[in-house]
């Protein structure tokens, strides 16, 4: 017989993207376990990410005494062996539970000395406040050596320009994730190029309104999620 322990649903500032957490117990194998289930469409590449995060963690510390639960994916659903106590593998759980990106990139730096392969440079454009998708780029692209300087959400064009005067980055990354924003975007590579601070910069774009044909349009790589990102920042640099 199977019980639902505990149930909460994150991401509530925005419900396109909201995840279920659930701890049930499995009273005739005598065990729990915890699904994290997307409820919506847009909600389950999160949950993939989540996944390729975890396992990511997870292989740094093979072979030590720190714990782990097993997980898999089933039917869409992301299923963890519960783990009760204070373990670094339950501390991870809790971060993703409570959408924390950044503790858990701080859980990687602890350990990991990372050889940095570029510098990119992230932001929301102006008039966007989404960013979840982008802090699980930055969470991949920091884990995979990148370093990354993020600029928040909501960031004018003349703030980046003037950070990329500053920093020199190899990559632009910008998200939108509302039509109006994507209208934006446009406007500020447009901007950018007007003032001569793309001539040796890569630009990556990413978000809900845009796809591979709108990018090309931009003159810009198309990031999808998460994962791509990493892809996408080696294609654009020939790593």
């Amino acid at each position: 017989m199977k019980e639902v322990l505990f149930t909460k649903y994150s991401n509530e500032r925005d419900p396109r993207f909201a995840i279920r957490t659930s701890i049930i117990e499995d009273s005739k194998k005598n065990k729990r376990y915890v699904e994290k289930t997307a409820v919506t469409k847009e909600a389950e590449g999160h949950v993939q990410n989540m996944l390729v995060a975890y396992e990511k963690l997870s292989e740094y510390y093979k072979g030590t005494d720190v714990q782990f639960s097993k997980c898999k994916i089933k039917n869409g659903v992301a299923v963890f062996d519960y783990i009760d106590g204070n373990s670094l593998g339950d501390k991870f759980e809790k971060l993703v539970e409570n959408e924390d990106y950044k503790g858990i990139l701080e859980l990687y730096k602890s350990f990991e000395d990372i050889v940095k392969k570029g510098k990119i440079l992230t932001a929301s454009v102006q008039g966007d406040f989404h960013d979840i998708g982008k802090n699980l780029c930055i969470l991949m692209l920091e884990s995979n050596g990148f370093q990354v300087i993020d600029m928040g959400v909501d960031v004018p064009q003349e703030k980046i320009e003037e950070c990329i005067k500053k920093e020199s980055p190899n990559i632009l990354m910008l998200s939108a994730m509302i039509a109006p924003t994507m209208e934006v975007m446009k406007m500020t590579i447009e901007y950018l190029r007007e003032k001569g601070v793309t001539e040796n910069l890569k630009i990556m774009v990413g978000g809900a309104p845009l796809t591979e044909e709108t990018a090309k349009s931009m003159g810009a790589a198309y990031s999808a999620d998460a994962v791509s990102a990493v892809e996408v920042a080696e294609k654009l640099l020939n790593i």
